[in-house]
């Protein structure tokens, strides 16, 4: 089964940090037609940001070969500029 690369970009700009254009990357294994979700939690009462970009890669891999969150980095630092 092929994954997908997930890479979520906050309202603060992660670049200046020294890392790539997004915060966080993950890798997940999804089956084609399926329906999924992604939510946010409240802590305290407010959300860590008040906007996020979310990009969804192919990868190409399994959910086991983390080096397709390396291949798609390229790609996804140019989506999430």
């Amino acid at each position: 089964m092929k994954s997908i690369a997930l890479v979520l970009a906050l309202a603060a700009h992660v670049a200046a940090e020294g890392g790539g254009e997004y915060e966080w990357a993950g890798l997940f294994a999804l089956h084609h037609g399926e329906t999924y979700e992604w939510t946010a939690q409240k802590v305290d009462g407010a959300y860590a940001d008040a906007s996020m970009k979310i990009v969804v890669l192919d990868t190409g891999t399994t959910a086991e070969d983390a080096s397709g969150i390396e291949a798609q980095e390229s790609q996804a630092n140019t989506l999430m500029a």
